[in-house]
Parts: structure tokens; C-alpha cells; sequence
């Protein structure tokens, strides 16, 4: 590959929240953005987007052949699976994916995305931003089918997720697209903390000024949110296709050693049911966050 990623990423918990539950994840050899963005709490949401976005980036690390949009739909129908393995132990969970991952053949420079939720991914034009994602919202779906949303409503609509994986048994549809990029191409990826609180006119702002260091950038986009009290977590990346070698990983896969969540191969088994026993299930949940999150959970 003779064109690479050029990825800044920051996630902040936010004035209003208690824990941070929204994971990113860039891999370098695969050329994979994740962001994950987990529902109920850190009981709930927090380790299951870090399961999310840990098995996205296994499945596709296992894929043969040309990256391509298909293998994101898998990928994350596969994360889909492993949530609802947990649920037993986060009842009611749900997590929001967009994973993007760039593709070069002798066609062209293409990049493949997937999409459930409510996390947007933009391009930055002369324009000003062009957004390339459908939000998986009540106000999103209303939006897109052309139905008037009433004004003291759309707050509200525009925070009610209408997909999500491991939300319900079968894992719900799942948009999936590829553009055609070109080297200097620059985008942003925010979830719902960051673009319900800043503006696109500040976002573009933020990027132009620091053209040269897009950690700058998605430093003021958070800030920006912040500074708003934004009412849940914060998560922005900047990202330019660039010429080969500027490329790097900012983030870390390290899969959690639970044997019966990340099988080797063939069907996931269910919960053991000694977890599910009466008695200590508190206890049961504890060593399964802290095999998840790599640190003791705290009330």
C-alpha cells in the first residue's frame, strides 16, 4: 500500500457522565478505524464497546483477501454475537460501531464503511463538511424519510438510538458504503457527545487552523463539547490520507483472556452458568470487567 491513514483521536467522559464509555481503536497494518460507543452505564456499556471494537479488529485481522465492505458487515455482526454472550451479565446492552478501512488496488485509493448507530462521519471540503454517515436516531429516521419533527422535539429524537448492536437478539441491519478517496482527503469522525454540541462550522474551524497537527484539532473539538456540558461522552478523530510512511496506531488491541467469550473458532459458547448461580453474581461480574477493562470496577 503506497497510501496510508494519518489518525488523531481523543475521548474525554464529559462534565455530565460518570464513566467514559466510548473506545477507539486505529490499526496500523490493517488501516482499521473503530469507535465504539457503549449503552447503560459502566456496568453495561463500557466493557461491551471495548468487546465491540476488539472483535471488529480480530475478525478482520483474520480476513483473506482485499479488504472490503462486506468483511466490516461480518465483522461486526460477529460483535454483535459476542454481546448478546454477555448480556446475561449487562442486561440490556447495546453498543453503536463505525468502523472505516482504507483500500488501495490498481482502481484507486477506496475507503469501506460500516455504520450502526448514531456516531458521524464527515469529509472536510472547501465547502465545509459533507457528512457521509445516516444517523441511526428517531430524528435521523424521520429526517430521512422526510417527516417534519416538531421543534421541542428534536433534541430528544436526535438522542434516541434506533440500532445498536446486542440490543435484541438478532443483530439489526447494518449501512455499509464505499467511497472513492485520494491522498490529501481529510475526515472526522465524532460521536454523538462531540457533534450535538459543536457545531460544523466550529469543527471545520478547529481542523483549518491546525492544518499541520490534527491532534490540536480534535484537542479543540473535545474541548469545545466540554466547554458546551455536553451531556455524555466525547469522542473526535481526524484523519488525511497521506503518502506512505506517516502512518501509525493509537491505539492497542489486547483482547481479554475469557476463553469462553473469544473462541478459537466455531460457535461462541454461552455464559458459564456458574456465573449466572445464585449467590455471587456481583463477584461474577467484577472479574469479567476487570478481565475486559484491565482494572478493578468501582461503583
Amino acid at each position: 500500500m503506497t497510501a496510508r491513514l494519518k489518525v488523531a483521536c481523543r475521548t474525554e467522559t464529559g462534565p455530565e457522565r460518570r464513566v467514559n464509555e466510548d473506545s477507539f481503536l486505529f490499526d496500523a497494518d490493517l488501516q482499521l478505524l473503530v469507535v465504539c460507543d457503549g449503552m447503560g452505564g459502566v456496568c453495561n456499556g463500557r466493557p461491551a464497546a471495548k468487546v465491540a471494537m476488539w472483535t471488529i479488529c480480530e475478525v478482520l485481522a483474520k480476513s483473506s483477501g482485499e479488504p472490503s465492505g462486506h468483511d466490516l458487515v461480518r465483522a461486526m455482526r460477529e460483535a454483535h454475537q459476542r454481546i448478546r454472550r454477555i448480556e446475561p451479565l449487562l442486561p440490556g446492552v447495546g453498543v453503536t460501531a463505525t468502523c472505516l478501512q482504507l483500500h488501495e488496488n490498481r482502481d484507486g485509493l477506496r475507503l469501506h464503511v460500516a455504520q450502526v448507530g448514531d456516531t458521524r462521519l464527515a469529509k472536510l471540503t472547501d465547502a465545509g463538511l459533507v457528512t457521509l454517515t445516516r444517523e441511526h436516531t428517531v430524528k435521523g429516521e424521520l429526517m430521512a424519510t422526510g417527516q417534519p419533527i416538531p421543534p421541542e422535539k428534536r433534541e430528544l429524537f436526535a438522542r434516541l438510538v434506533t440500532r445498536a448492536l446486542g440490543s435484541v437478539p438478532e443483530c439489526c441491519e447494518i449501512d455499509v458504503d464505499t467511497f472513492e478517496i485520494a491522498v490529501g482527503d481529510r475526515f472526522v469522525l465524532t460521536t454523538d457527545g462531540a457533534h450535538r454540541h459543536v457545531s460544523p462550522a466550529a469543527i471545520v474551524a478547529h481542523c483549518q487552523h491546525h492544518r499541520q497537527d490534527m491532534a490540536l484539532a480534535v484537542s479543540g473539538i473535545v474541548e469545545d463539547a466540554i466547554k458546551a456540558e455536553a451531556d455524555d461522552n466525547v469522542t473526535a478523530c481526524v484523519f488525511e490520507v497521506v503518502n506512505e510512511g506517516a502512518s501509525t496506531g493509537v491505539a492497542s488491541m489486547h483482547p481479554p483472556n475469557v476463553s469462553w467469550l473469544y473462541a478459537p473458532q466455531g460457535p461462541l459458547q454461552p455464559v458459564p452458568a456458574h456465573w449466572l448461580a445464585a449467590g455471587e453474581p456481583m463477584a461474577r461480574f467484577q472479574a469479567f470487567y476487570a478481565a475486559v477493562m484491565d482494572e478493578a470496577y468501582r461503583r
